[in-house]
Parts: C-alpha cells; sequence; structure tokens
C-alpha cells in the first residue's frame, strides 16, 4: 500500500483576530494558489484512490483541493485531527486501497512517518514544510515499522512540476527537472532530532 502524508497549506496565523478557535483557521488566498500549484505537481509523482483528512478546517479545505484534482472521495478521520498515529494505521488498513492520502497537522505527520518507518513517534524527525508531502510505502496492511519511504518533497518542488495539460496521470509519474532532483534528495533522509529550527514554533501543544 502506498500512503501519501500531506501536511495542510498555509492557513491564517494562530492568534489572528477573530479566530479565537484554532480548528476553524481557513486557508489563506495565498495558500489555496500555492496548494492548488503544489497538488499538480503532486498529481505527477502519485496517483491516488481516496483521501482521509483530519477534520480541522484548514486540512479538510486542503483536501477539497485535492480532492477537486484528483476526482477522488474524501473521508474525515478524527484520529488525523489528533494525533492517534496506531488508530490512523488501523484505519488505513481496513480500506484495502492501494494508494490513499493522509492530510493533517504538525508534529502528527512527522510522527506518523517516524511511526511507520522506525515503528516509534519518537525515533526520526523531518521537515515537514505547509503543503508537503512524504510518500510512503508500506509491505502488507500499514503498522508500525513496515514502511519504507519512497520521497519527502517540499511545497516549492512540487511547485515547479513542468505544466502538461495532456500528459496522462500513472502511478507514479517519472519525475524530472527540479522535481527530479527534489525526489532524488529525499531517498532516504531521516533528520534525527533535535526538532529543526524553523518549525519549534509549531509544537507548543496545538497542532500547526
Amino acid at each position: 500500500m502506498q500512503l501519501c502524508l500531506i501536511r495542510h497549506a498555509i492557513a491564517v496565523e494562530r492568534g489572528t483576530a477573530g479566530y479565537v478557535d484554532d480548528r476553524v483557521r481557513p486557508l489563506t488566498p495565498e495558500g489555496r494558489k500555492r496548494m492548488r500549484e503544489a497538488a499538480l505537481g503532486l498529481k505527477g509523482v502519485v496517483s491516488l484512490d481516496a483521501i482521509a483528512t483530519s477534520p480541522v478546517l484548514r486540512a479538510r479545505q486542503t483536501a477539497e483541493i485535492l480532492e477537486d484534482l484528483y476526482k477522488v472521495r474524501v473521508q474525515t478521520w478524527d484520529s488525523l485531527g489528533n494525533g492517534s498515529h496506531h488508530e490512523v494505521l488501523t484505519s488505513c488498513a481496513a480500506t484495502s486501497l492501494d494508494a490513499l492520502a493522509l492530510v493533517g497537522h504538525e508534529p502528527w505527520m512527522s510522527e506518523l512517518l517516524s511511526v511507520l518507518l522506525t515503528g516509534d513517534a519518537t525515533l526520526m524527525s523531518s521537515v515537514f514544510r505547509k503543503g508537503a508531502a512524504a510518500l510512503v510505502s508500506t509491505y502488507g496492511p500499514p503498522a508500525p515499522g513496515n514502511g519504507t519511504l519512497e520521497w519527502l518533497i517540499q511545497p516549492g518542488a512540487l511547485r515547479s512540476w513542468p505544466r502538461k495539460p495532456n500528459a496522462p496521470v500513472g502511478r507514479p509519474a517519472k519525475a524530472s527537472g527540479p522535481l527530479r532532483s527534489a525526489v532524488a534528495a529525499a531517498r532516504f533522509r531521516r533528520v534525527r532530532h533535535p526538532v529543526p529550527p524553523d518549525s519549534s514554533d509549531e509544537f507548543s501543544g496545538c497542532p500547526s
């Protein structure tokens, strides 16, 4: 099975007036635009059978952008919005799909990636910028430690994917140009603790 872990796109900053409830912060117009561009690049390197998303608004809006492009169904999983990694994997296994996208938040996307690759949420940390994606292949049903990282691509590289309007979408397509370089650089990058400095403000107890 292939699992594509995707962090939600750029949203209204935490603490912005009018958004007391962190769960209802929406994507910004620029965040939507960048995510649409990144989604086009993503479609060039992986195809999806379905999308599962956190119920938090900014994640659901990111999933809607993917849904519009991929034309697949979207499911809402509470486990993607509360960091219940083992519940996420149980739900993935129950789908019997070949390729599933999981849209969520930091630090939980990095933790879930660590669970899939090492069996432990604390053994590995990763840089997951907003709109980044990581593809993991599992041997049989997804379970802790049975995943292999195919790539982790930051959103800027996804947005650089060449636009070919009539190009077929396969499983997965062959990357080229800047995106090909990004894929090559990401195989296989394990980043140990400490947490990357540019993400330190996002690990304050609230999902980002």
